[in-house]
């Protein structure tokens, strides 16, 4: 299977997963734990982002599929038509994962994490050796996956009045 076939597989799988979601969504109900937007508000927005967004991308890579066909060059399985689908599998894996710690861990703690694994994986996976692994980036990536998580707690909590599973304080 060549590259771009394994993309639109796994762009297909990930739509049809976010619009299964997204009619489960619908039947979200209220909730009488407070906060100015409906619990099924959130989700609702995920599932439509991701479904825009990778139809997006899917038609870009159809369009550059068939731009690829018309120049006669033809297309071969490697090391790198193979990388998506494992990035995307790791992925998947590490959203599992961050559901099944969420309540232990705590928000802030849990979302850190999964930052950090999410941005760390697909660096390691990225294509390009430019970016090479240092003690300094990792500092780097974990301040931000910090940084990232306790803002979105802050705004949720504070701005939009959500509570969320928290360990100890703040979350953390």
């Amino acid at each position: 299977m060549n590259r771009p076939v394994s993309e639109i597989v796994v762009h297909l799988v990930l739509m049809g997963l976010a619009g299964y979601f997204l009619v489960e969504s619908f039947s979200i109900r209220g909730s009488a734990g407070g906060g100015s937007l409906p619990p099924a508000f959130f989700p609702k927005a995920i599932c439509t982002l991701l479904l825009v967004l990778l139809s997006v991308s899917l038609l870009k890579l159809i369009y550059a599929m068939v731009k690829h066909k018309e120049g006669g060059v033809e297309m071969t399985f490697s090391r790198n038509a193979i990388i998506p689908v494992v990035s995307w599998a790791v992925v998947f894996s590490l959203l599992v994962l961050y559901a099944v710690v969420l309540e232990s861990l705590g928000y802030v703690m849990s979302t850190a994490l999964l930052v950090f694994s999410v941005v760390g994986t697909l660096v390691i996976l990225s294509p390009g050796d430019e970016s090479g692994i240092s003690a300094k980036g990792i500092a780097k990536l974990g301040a931000f996956s910090l940084i990232v998580s306790l803002s979105i707690f802050f705004l949720f909590s504070q701005g939009f009045g959500i509570i969320l599973p928290t360990l100890g304080v703040m979350g953390v």
